[in-house]
């Protein structure tokens, strides 16, 4: 157990059945929800419902929705969990001025606009967060920081996003919340990936071993089995496969890939498991596992949904590594997806 759930844990049994024991129990459940105790979290958040809901107690409605919403989010995806976020903040405005929830709401929801990539949606929950009078502790201050970092990194302004990250290192430490810690380090290496990735779209090189994402991505997924967080155990396969793939490891990137873990993703993460097809597709293919009939077919099914997506740079990439697929047997898809990847 972290220092950050150890110390909550403490106030909550130090005090009685009270609203504001409901306060704390539901940060406990979203942090619990955040370690991937999807389970524990919703129970808790459905006792305090039954209990409180008839009372019109608008923090506490805010507090269940802010909860809720990390349940969605690590449960079923970013856009449901946006909905209960909007929810959460509607109702916020019953929070005392001491109350940091406002602002933690805002910052989680800034980290889910950059995730679907609404930079709208990023830029108005920031504003909130810089423009808003709002209490802020240790807590805001890391997920707030992380989505700086997040989206430096994401525009290739290494130096300054590491900035940031030391940051939020540094106040992750001081609370003592270890998920935030391997967040940051996963968010690192996997934004990383995926700048590479579409950098050999665009037909630049990088070398994958010289800036240490297989060492960042390895230090993620120690610290995670050391936390007991199991949010989002997938993420380890995919991060892993792709940087085996992109070394010529396809034995390797085939096991990562196709793990139970990684095999249930289209309901929640449509563009990412895309690129894992399309990866999938591209080492069989390498590995002479399929005929070139059976290539083609999987590579039409999947090229229908690398086309009109919003998720742009998943589809440039899958589209890519479908190209890659095919390279040897049909010059005419071969040359079609390389046009839908660059578009």
């Amino acid at each position: 157990m972290s220092r950050f759930e150890t110390e909550l844990s403490k106030r909550i049994s130090e005090l009685s059945e009270t609203p504001s024991r409901a306060l704390l129990m539901l940060r406990l459940a979203a942090y619990r929800a955040r370690k991937g105790d999807i389970n524990d979290a919703r129970q808790i958040i459905a006792r305090l419902r039954d209990l409180y809901e008839l009372e019109g107690h608008a923090q506490l409605m805010a507090y269940i929705n802010f909860a809720e919403a990390l349940c969605e989010f690590f449960d079923v995806g970013a856009r449901p969990a946006l909905l209960k976020l909007k929810r959460s903040q509607a109702l916020c405005v019953g929070c005392p001025a001491e109350d940091d929830l406002p602002a933690l709401v805002a910052a989680w929801a800034a980290s889910l606009y950059r995730i679907l990539g609404d930079w709208d949606g990023l830029q108005a929950a920031t504003e909130v967060l810089l423009v808003g009078k709002y209490a802020v502790s240790g807590e805001v201050l890391c997920r707030f920081r992380l989505v700086f970092a997040d989206c430096l990194q994401e525009i290739q302004e290494y130096e300054q996003a590491e900035v940031w990250y030391r940051s939020t290192r540094r106040e992750s430490l001081a609370i003592g919340d270890e998920t935030v810690l391997g967040a940051l380090l996963y968010n690192k290496s996997a934004i990383r990936v995926f700048n590479v990735r579409v950098d050999e779209v665009l037909g630049k090189s990088s070398d994958i071993n010289r800036c240490g994402i297989a060492l960042e991505a390895a230090s993620a997924e120690n610290l995670a089995l050391y936390a007991h967080d199991v949010s989002m155990p997938w993420v380890f396969d995919m991060l892993a496969g792709q940087l085996m793939l992109m070394r010529g490891d396809f034995e390797g990137a085939l096991g990562r890939l196709d793990s139970e873990k990684a095999r249930d993703l289209s309901r929640r993460w449509p563009g990412v498991d895309l690129v894992r097809r399309a990866d999938l597709l591209r080492a069989k293919a390498a590995l002479g596992m399929f005929t070139s009939t059976q290539i083609l077919t999987e590579l039409r099914e999947l090229k229908k949904h690398c086309q009109g997506g919003s998720y742009f740079g998943d589809c440039a990439i899958a589209a890519y590594s479908l190209a890659l697929s095919v390279s040897d047997i049909d010059q005419e898809e071969f040359h079609d997806l390389r046009k839908i990847a660059g578009d």
